[in-house]
């Protein structure tokens, strides 16, 4: 039963239809809003439910950096792209993040794009991740550094 939850749940999100959103939150309506909404509940379940994924791709790209694992806070993930990969109704679907991962006090070590295939089962592939920012760790925390970030 839970997992045909998930499935509907992935499936409202998708059927929503392929949307893009800028990843600065004052630009998205949904992200913005100061009450809660369905798009908003339907985006924040999205995000718990790939948050797990988010943080082992996150991890398995900084483990060669730092010497701990940073981690991707929900409310620090905006939806870039999202789209059906076989045509109306296919069940086969990709969506693209912005991260913002953090270490300690929500110290922020970059930015990254991921893309991951979503598919019936339900399953989760990362389909590409790409570094798009290095953010300077404040002198307290760069001892954790492993090399060039």
């Amino acid at each position: 039963m839970k997992t045909l939850g998930l499935q509907l749940f992935i499936i409202s999100f998708f059927a929503l239809g392929p949307f893009e959103v800028h990843a600065q939150p004052k630009e998205n309506p949904v992200l913005s809003e100061q009450v809660d909404s369905p798009e908003l509940r339907i985006h924040d379940m999205l995000m718990n439910f790939l948050n797990p994924h988010i943080d082992d791709a996150v991890c398995n790209y900084y483990k060669q950096i730092l010497t701990e694992c940073p981690m991707v806070y929900p409310y620090f993930v905006d939806v870039v792209k999202s789209q059906r990969m076989n045509g109306f109704r296919g069940f086969i679907l990709q969506i693209t993040l912005d991260v913002t991962p953090t270490i300690g006090p929500h110290i922020s070590v970059g930015k990254d794009r991921i893309t991951f295939e979503v598919s019936a089962g339900p399953t989760v592939k990362m389909i590409n991740y790409k570094h798009l920012e290095t953010h300077e760790l404040p002198e307290h925390w760069k001892d954790i550094i492993r090399g060039p970030l």
